[in-house]
Order: C-alpha cells, then structure tokens, then sequence
C-alpha cells in the first residue's frame, strides 16, 4: 500500500462512511495474545483519546468520567518512561479501576530515543491496568497513524473477547 496512495484512501472510507449515514464499524485486533484473554462481549459507552490529552485534562472541568465505559487509549511520539507517568497519573486518579474495558490503539512513534532499555507500551499497560481484571484489546488502527481511521465517541461499542473485535455502533441517526 502506498502511503497517501489509493489503498489507503479506500481502507479509511468506511470510517469516513459513518460520519454521515448510520453505519457500523468493526475492527480486528492485530495483538491477541499480549493481554489476559476474556470470553465474553459485552457493550458500553467509548470514552477516551489521546493520553496526553487525556492526562491533561486531570482537575479540570474536561476531565472524563471512565465509569461504566470502554476507555479507548492512544498516543503519538511521546516517550514510553513519559507514557508510564501518564497511565501512572491515570491509575491514581481512579480511570482504569472504574472503566468497563480498555482498547489499546495505536501508540505511534512512542519508542525510546535516547535510552538503551526502557519498558514496552506492553509492559505499561501490564503494569498499570491488568491488575484491575478488565477486559484489554490491542492492535487497532485507531490514533496517530496511517491509516487512520475515525472512530465516533460516546457511542455504543462492543468488545467481543473471543473474536478480538470491536465494533462501533453508528454515530449518526
């Protein structure tokens, strides 16, 4: 596939296809083994972004409420010592203990650059989220990435921990 190319283009139209007419997306997880596995699905409300932003908004009006809901997680170019402080700052804060379920999405670019060992985005989310027992899917084309593929928030998603999918209902009516 050429990157800006023809391929891309039409393997991100059914994201773009669901901004306008009721249409339902489903994405195969590209890791199956990385996390405890589950064998159920179940459906909540999608909540989350970029755990930067996310972070960011921590104290403030903007902070999300993670109750009851899929928290989706992603992020561009930042250090995997950085991420850890973040999902560390999340942990605290109560996020992942009160969610639903976690997608793990793209984390694009968020290797070490000046360190010779470091931990994993794998071994982050070891760490900070699976001691809570909730349901982790991983592998999504969905964050900073190409392609990239839009996704609607607050809508309802069903994580299906057998087939490793996600499926997001429509965002529009």
């Amino acid at each position: 596939m050429e990157e800006g190319g023809r391929d891309e283009e039409e393997s991100v139209f059914p994201s773009l296809h669901q901004l306008f007419s009721p249409t339902t997306i489903q994405f195969q997880a590209a890791e199956t083994n990385t996390y405890p596995s589950f064998s159920y699905s179940f459906t909540a409300p999608i909540i989350g972004g970029n755990v930067t932003v996310l972070t960011s908004t921590m104290g403030t009006p903007y902070e999300i409420d993670t109750t009851g809901k899929i928290l989706l997680l992603e992020d561009v170019g930042e250090e995997p010592y950085r991420l850890d402080r973040m999902f560390n700052q999340l942990r605290l804060a109560g996020k992942f203990e009160r969610c639903a379920g976690v997608i793990a999405a793209d984390f694009h670019n968020c290797n070490p650059s000046a360190r010779a060992s470091s931990l994993t985005i794998a071994e982050i989310i070891h760490d900070h989220i699976v001691p809570y027992n909730i349901p982790i899917l991983s592998g999504f084309p969905i964050g900073h990435c190409k392609p990239n593929e839009g996704i609607p928030l607050g809508v309802q998603v069903t994580m299906d921990g057998i087939g490793k999918t996600i499926s997001f209902e429509s965002g529009v009516q």
